[in-house]
């Protein structure tokens, strides 16, 4: 009977393993294929030279996904505050969903311009351009 419980847990664990393991997998061969590179090195698949760009492009990524959050939450607090029809507790957990979406949306926010001022601040002094 045990066998059967952890069964599932088993197929689901072998299955994302071998998924990760063959989004890992590069081909790399040695006839002078177009796959090949002729240094020895394993080509860049990313479209990145720096570490700075991909985390760059990554938090706008995240920014933008973490943006559509805040705003699916604004609207469920509002919801919520609508279909409250004088319910007490509806109310204030309509008002405290409220509250809290506005603020992570104003830390994200601010995050982000934060961000951008000492980046464009830091390349200024240092003379290194970032972007």
């Amino acid at each position: 009977m045990k066998f059967i419980t952890i069964f599932p847990g088993l197929i689901c664990i072998i299955f994302v393993t071998s998924i990760m393991f063959s989004t890992v997998v590069v081909p790399v061969y040695a006839d002078g294929t177009e796959q090949s590179n002729k240094s020895g090195f394993l080509n860049n698949p990313l479209k990145y030279d720096d570490v700075y760009k991909l985390i760059t492009d990554l938090l706008k990524l995240l920014t933008q996904i973490a943006i559509i959050v805040c705003t699916f939450f604004i609207i469920y607090g509002g919801f919520t505050y609508v279909t409250a029809a004088g319910d007490t507790t509806k109310i204030q957990k309509a008002h405290a969903t409220l509250l809290w979406s506005v603020v992570g949306t104003a830390v994200l926010l601010g995050a982000s311009v934060l961000s951008d001022i000492l980046g464009n601040t830091v390349s200024e002094v240092t003379k290194v351009k970032l972007k």
